[in-house]
């Protein structure tokens, strides 16, 4: 499974990371459109920047 922090160490855009996610059972869960916005939220973290 791809993780955000090892696309961010790759220098993969956000966009990129989240496309690179595999939910694997997650998939069918609701509101599937939020991964890209948690995987912003983490980018931010991972930069110090929250």
């Amino acid at each position: 499974m791809a993780k955000p922090q090892d696309a961010t160490d790759a220098g993969r855009s956000q966009e990129e990371a989240a496309a690179a996610i595999d939910l694997g059972d997650y998939a069918s869960w609701v509101e599937p459109e939020r991964l890209p916005l948690n995987v912003a939220s983490l980018y931010q973290e991972f930069r110090g920047e929250i």
